[in-house]
């Protein structure tokens, strides 16, 4: 969300933005690639408390044993529902910077995002300890 305030920081996102970016691009895409950007972004907090819920009742069923990566357990599922769910999400919001970057060049994205990522994935780190 942050990089579509960057992008069009006046609230007017519409078709005419996208028709310029797309006409600067080399390649041309057949697909709607923002939805496709929106979709895969906005899976991963639907999947991650998917996953947590399974969590949770993996570990009050008592099949969910953290330190082993055994089908048995719950979490090796949880483990791979998680990293299916972020892969995409990384991957359309790399695609939209890179795509947008003309358009947010002042505004430094990719160093708020870096931070941002770290200060969730130590919060995360140190959340599991």
């Amino acid at each position: 969300m942050l990089y579509v305030q960057y992008a069009a920081p006046a609230g007017t996102f519409d078709q005419d933005t996208f028709a310029a970016v797309k006409a600067q691009e080399e390649q041309a895409s057949n697909f709607d690639w923002p939805r496709i950007s929106w979709i895969f972004v906005f899976q991963y907090p639907v999947v991650e408390v998917l996953a947590v819920a399974i969590r949770e009742i993996t570990e009050v069923a008592g099949t969910y044993c953290s330190s082993s990566l055994s089908p048995r357990f719950g979490h090796l599922w949880v483990l791979l529902l998680s990293t299916l769910a972020i892969g995409p999400c990384v991957l359309a919001i790399f695609r939209f910077r890179g795509r947008m970057k003309n358009l947010m060049k002042v505004r430094r994205g990719m160093a708020k995002l870096v931070a941002v990522s770290t200060i969730l994935s130590a919060s995360i780190a140190l959340a599991d300890y």
